[in-house]
This record gives C-alpha cells, structure tokens and sequence, in this order.
C-alpha cells in the first residue's frame, strides 16, 4: 500500500524538478524484484544516467564553476570601486534607533 503512494507524494514535493529521487525510486523498486546480482547492475546503470546527464552537469556548473566565479568578482561592474562604509544610518528604526551602533552617547548630539 505505501509503494504505491511513494511517486504521488514524490511529485508532489518535487514537482518533477529533480530526477534523482525519482530514479532513487525506481532503483529500489526494480531492485526489490531481482537477485543481488542483477540489483546491483540496476542500481549501477540508474546511477551513471544521474551522474552523466544533463541535470547532474548543470548543477556542477552551477554551484562550483559560475559560484567560484561571483565570488572572484567576476559579475562586479568596472565603474565604481569597492568602498566599506564608515557610518551606518537606520532609517525608521522606533524605539531601536537609541541602541543601534551609529547612535551618539546619552546628552551627545550628532547630525549627519
């Protein structure tokens, strides 16, 4: 009874977006109903289509390649240069404003 609902609630959490739960799946079900032997050589194949596609290449890309890339600085624009504020103003803040880093001492007064 609980095989026959486990690809319902698959693709209702996955939408069909993701292909290795799905083959995950199918592994175990197709696996169930042979020898070891022949399990392993299912798992085997399900596993080198899910590391060899299409998906599995575009999340390395992705997350390694285009990630090292935005981190190296690679989508800043040329234009301005990279500055660190020195003073922080917090717009809006209530009862908070007195507490926030930027505030001057008790009896002090600041203007910006």
């Amino acid at each position: 009874m609980m095989m026959a609902a486990i690809p319902a609630m698959l693709t209702k959490k996955t939408h069909g977006t993701m292909p290795a739960p799905q083959a995950i799946i199918s592994a175990a079900v197709e696996s169930m109903q042979v020898d070891v032997d022949t399990a392993l050589r299912i798992e085997t194949a399900y596993l080198a289509e899910l590391a060899a596609g299409q998906v599995a290449k575009n999340m390395i890309g992705a997350f390694f390649i285009q990630l090292n890339e935005i981190n190296g600085g690679g989508s800043r624009p040329t234009g301005p240069e990279k500055r660190t504020p020195k003073r922080i103003g917090v717009i809006g803040a209530g009862m908070w404003a007195p507490a926030s880093p930027t505030s001057p001492p008790p009896g002090e007064s600041r203007s910006c």
